[in-house]
């Protein structure tokens, strides 16, 4: 009966894998691993299934040449590489494909490079399945911690997931590569400024934000009168001119700890909450 079953688990597992694209399956194991799901202060150590799927990539290289010197370049064996793939049920999953190495036919160059996986997320070893589904869980409002746990990725890659995705839809990018937030979504009537303390510390940070829909339009580290210049150049005059008026004693930011002291990624998701709860008001 245990074999049945097993051999049930595996078919939904070898099916779902189908769907990354130019990896054909050799075969599939299952292992149990332990994983710390506490801190190093406190661990908590739990044993979770992890299925692992071996195969290769299948993808069509084209003839290329060295770079270097412009000799082709001849096939040298392959190597294997390990990615964190999209969970099956509580159990973790992972992807072990076989990808070319090519090497310079010349011999007096020692150029060499290994062949690109397509259904790799780019700056991390896992599947972009797994990066769309982390997505997805944060966006739905889970924290770093509880998505780690779901999907078997530690919570800093988690924070690196989330901060590229918080920075795909509050951030601007100028052509010198300069990151910028968003300019406000709507005339704001009336602003408020304050400034807080970051990570119970002795560095401050200023917030500006709507008064009355509560959004933050503005956050920057320091708090001197350089922080409302440059929000002032940010939204422009011309905006400025149709605010009414201007308190400078909010005291309705608290700040809330993402686990991480990455001031980026806290003032993005203080400025995706607040966005948040603007739009569920008006819905």
């Amino acid at each position: 009966m245990v074999t049945f079953l097993l051999i049930l688990w595996k078919a939904s597992y070898l099916y779902l894998q189908v769907s990354l694209d130019c990896f054909k399956q050799t075969h599939c194991r299952l292992q149990i691993v332990n994983r710390n799901d506490g801190t190093k202060v406190k661990p908590l150590v739990r044993r979770h299934d992890e299925y692992e799927l071996y195969g290769v990539c299948t993808q069509k290289y084209e003839p290329k040449v060295c770079p270097r010197c412009g000799a082709p370049l001849h096939r040298n064996g392959s190597i294997t590489t390990t990615l964190r793939h999209i969970p099956l049920g509580d159990s973790y999953s992972l992807v072990e494909a076989d990808r070319p190495r090519f090497r310079c036919s010349c011999q007096g160059c020692e150029y060499s490079e290994v062949g690109s996986i397509p259904f790799k997320a780019q700056g991390h070893l896992i599947t972009e399945p797994l990066r769309l589904y982390t997505e997805a869980l944060l966006a739905y409002g889970m924290t770093l911690k509880e998505v780690a746990h779901i999907t078997g990725l530690h919570k800093c890659v988690v924070k690196d997931i989330d901060k590229a995705r918080l920075e795909g839809l509050y951030v601007t990018i100028d052509k010198d590569g300069k990151k910028t937030l968003i300019k406000p979504e709507h005339q704001a009537r009336f602003i408020g400024i304050d400034e807080f303390n970051l990570h119970d510390g002795h560095k401050y940070a200023t917030v500006i934000l709507d008064m009355e829909s509560g959004c933050i339009l503005w956050l920057q580290t320091g708090k001197k009168k350089q922080v409302v210049y440059d929000f002032i150049e940010h939204v422009g005059l011309e905006w400025m001119s149709k605010v009414e008026g201007i308190n400078q004693k909010i005291k309705t930011i608290r700040k809330k700890i993402y686990e991480i002291p990455d001031d980026e990624y806290f003032f993005l998701k203080l400025f995706d909450v607040s966005r948040q709860k603007w739009k569920a008001q008006i819905e």
